[in-house]
């Protein structure tokens, strides 16, 4: 058909006075070039005749044939559209349409925003615009099949949105899809979420039945066009076959999704939520938060049970130190005994504060026992008292039976850790061996920076099985057995006893009590941060899981097993300071690239904020700062040749030494501190110190510490300054 406007129609003729019965159309496209196209008036409905009569009809758009016979227009018809009543104002009301948006209404009747209208268009040359002509209210109860179909073939969702599910109910499902898809290729994207969110809401049968329009509905979305969201509402409406359909579906949209993706799928579908099974057939699919909910709810036992022991506190911690206003509390008596302990001396300073020194630490191990429910009884006071003769084998009694032996030590000059516990013996009572407790003091008991501290205890019989235990062809570990006068022990021998541990005790026995099946695998752990289990299952001295044991490096498999494998039912501070040291030399051939001795605290530390070891309490941070120390070695072997040195011997008060060969007269120190003694300050202290990061005296092959250069008595500095005036340039 060709399309034109109406150039005239009808009107008087004022010649005849009589109404015309014709009139011409001007044709447009590849016809405008031609003249007006007649048309008589019985070619013309009767609808059009009323609306195109006289001037009125001038620019009205219309269709036609044309009979060639004749030379005119026939079947002549009004150019329909479809489109929805907007406007800004009353006074500015317009029609919206596909083809000519913002068309002029003026129209007797009243017209709604938003109504549905089907209109014809004349345009008005004079005012330059489209207007709307013979307009028709569209309403779901009086729209024909027709002109449904040409509302709903609308490309503005405004319009077709209103009748399309009452279109779509006169199709078949597979007409319904089809119809669809289609009209989805003609919207830009958030018109097709308009629409997919239209059908979710009211041809849910539709949707439903369609894996082509499931397949439309996002999966990382949270509102109605949400896959998540739909699949839940109605999974659990459908017959068993469609269910299925939509399971399988569901899980190979998941499978192919991203994490984000997958992470809003699983918090809409409760199938999904309600299905997850610890490594079940969902578990390659469920989002990472999720395998944590479902590994601890399946092992929420084994992750209880770590997270006390790694929490765990001490009750008698605060009782290690007391308050320095406390310290200065010396009782007459107090003073009586100072006296007593170094009468000819007593006038002198340096003396008394040490004499006064060891008695507040008396004092202290007595509060440090009570407070852990001990009886106990000051025998040191005997002394002043004569109630015994018992002071002459301990300071302390506990329970009326077990005797103590207080042994104090001032910090040095240059360490916040070294000190040295003078034992001139070990005391027996009874035939018991008597207990030696350490206590660490600041230098001046007078300090408002620091206070003394209760390091713990230990026996003679635990040194010998200290060297027994760790003693083979490669290292020699000398701990002192019957011990020289003014002989001394390092602070790492001391721990605390069974009853200061007693809720790490606990949660250890728990683990213990674990089965097999209890305990997860190294990737469930491995998803759950913040719960290290290797502490505990070091303190607990249970077998290292196979599963585990795959997935660490074999050196560190070998570090745990030798602390497991240690002949004591608890792990101290003593075994843990020993077994690093022998590990470590034991490492020194190793040529991989995963070893590294700061590692070690990743097996003894909870985490990178924890103190104490195996949770073990570690007041003076003995062990951690002990793994940086050896990386210092560990980083300098190659350059100080460490690794040439096969015979070594650890003394116990922290000096290491080397041998390449049996045959070597002198050994090499490797690692020790600074006996030196700085005048008028007392212990020098310093550590460590490292061979390579410290001078080496040529002469004694000790180290220099750099901080007084005292290496060994009977290879003082002036020896030194002789052979090297340069002291700078000493090889090491």
């Amino acid at each position: 058909m060709h399309i034109g406007t109406i150039d005239w129609f009808g009107g008087l003729n004022n010649k005849t006075q009589t109404i015309n019965n014709y009139g011409f159309i001007t044709p447009t496209g590849k016809w405008a070039s031609e003249s007006g196209i007649f048309v008589h008036r019985k070619d013309i409905p009767s609808y059009l005749e009323s609306l195109i009569e006289g001037k009125g009809g001038s620019g009205v758009y219309v269709q036609f044939n044309i009979d060639a016979n004749r030379n005119s227009a026939v079947d002549v018809d009004l150019i329909t559209f479809i489109g929805i009543v907007e406007g800004l104002n009353k006074e500015r009301v317009y029609i919206n349409c596909e083809e000519y948006p913002g068309i002029y209404l003026n129209s007797s009747e009243y017209f709604e925003v938003g109504q549905i209208v089907c209109f014809g268009r004349r345009y008005n040359p004079t005012l330059h615009r489209n207007e709307a002509v013979y307009i028709q209210r569209i309403d779901s109860l009086t729209v024909s099949q027709e002109l449904l179909y040409k509302v709903v073939t609308s490309k503005i969702p405004k319009i077709f949105n209103i009748f399309l599910i009452q279109y779509l109910n006169t199709l078949t499902i597979d007409q319904c899809v089809e119809f669809i898809l289609n009209k989805l290729n003609d919207l830009d994207e958030e018109e097709r979420i308009g629409l997919i969110n239209l059908l979710c809401n009211q041809a849910v049968n539709i949707v439903i039945a369609s894996p082509e329009l499931r397949n439309l509905l996002s999966i990382k979305e949270y509102g109605n066009s949400s896959y998540g969201l739909f699949i839940d509402k109605y999974l659990d409406s459908v017959d068993d076959c469609l269910r299925d359909e939509l399971i399988d579906e569901l899980i190979a949209r998941v499978r192919e999704s991203g994490n984000l993706a997958r992470s809003i799928c699983w918090k809409q579908v409760k199938y999904l939520q309600q299905n997850l099974e610890h490594r079940g057939f969902l578990w390659d699919i469920a989002p990472t938060e999720w395998q944590k909910q479902a590994i601890q709810l399946r092992y929420g036992k084994f992750f209880h049970i770590v997270a006390q022991f790694n929490n765990s506190t001490y009750p008698f911690a605060r009782s290690i130190s007391f308050a320095n206003n406390e310290l200065r509390r010396i009782d007459p008596i107090d003073k009586t005994l100072i006296i007593k302990w170094n009468p000819k001396s007593a006038s002198e300073s340096y003396i008394e504060s040490k004499m006064s020194s060891a008695r507040i630490a008396e004092k202290l191990v007595i509060s440090f026992y009570k407070d852990m429910g001990y009886v106990v009884e000051d025998i040191s006071i005997h002394q002043v008292t004569q109630e015994s003769k018992d002071w002459v084998k301990g300071d302390i009694r506990l329970n009326s039976r077990e005797l103590l032996d207080v042994k104090n030590s001032r910090k040095s000059l240059n360490s916040k850790v070294y000190s040295e516990f003078c034992v001139p013996a070990f005391k027996n009572h009874r035939g018991e061996q008597v207990k030696v407790v350490g206590v660490l003091s600041p230098y001046f008991i007078d300090s408002d920076k620091e206070r003394p501290r209760v390091l713990g205890d230990v026996k003679k019989s635990k040194l010998t099985e200290i060297e027994s235990t760790f003693n083979d062809r490669f290292i020699s570990i000398s701990m002192p057995r019957d011990l020289e006068s003014n002989d001394y022990l390092p602070h790492w021998v001391f721990d605390y006893d069974d009853m200061f541990y007693a809720n790490q005790h606990e949660w250890v026995e728990k683990f213990q009590d674990l089965s097999d099946e209890d305990v997860p695998t190294w990737e469930d752990i491995g998803l759950i941060s913040g719960h290290n289990p290797l502490p505990l299952l070091i303190a607990a001295k249970k077998r290292l899981p196979q599963d585990w044991a795959d997935n660490l490096p074999q050196w560190q498999v070998t570090f745990i097993n030798s602390l497991i494998n240690l002949p004591v039912k608890r792990i101290s501070l003593p075994y843990i300071f020993l077994s690093l040291l022998r590990h470590f030399l034991s490492m020194l051939s190793y040529e991989g690239s995963d070893y590294s001795p700061n590692e070690y605290r990743r097996l003894l530390y909870a985490d990178s904020q924890s103190s104490h070891p195996l949770r073990v309490f570690d007041p003076l941070d003995t062990i951690y700062e002990f793994c940086g120390t050896l990386q210092v070695l560990w980083g300098d072997r190659k350059r100080t040749n460490l690794t040439e040195f096969k015979i070594f011997k650890f003394r116990h008060r922290g000096l290491l030494t080397g041998k390449r060969t049996n045959e070597e007269s002198i050994a090499t120190t490797i690692l020790a501190y600074c006996g030196g003694w700085v005048e008028k300050k007392g212990k020098c202290g310093f550590t460590p110190l490292v061979i390579g990061k410290h001078k080496t005296c040529p002469a004694c092959r000790r180290l220099v510490c750099p901080e007084c250069e005292y290496c060994v008595d009977g290879c003082s500095k002036q020896s030194i300054e002789q052979c090297f005036p340069d002291i700078s340039n000493i090889p090491f």
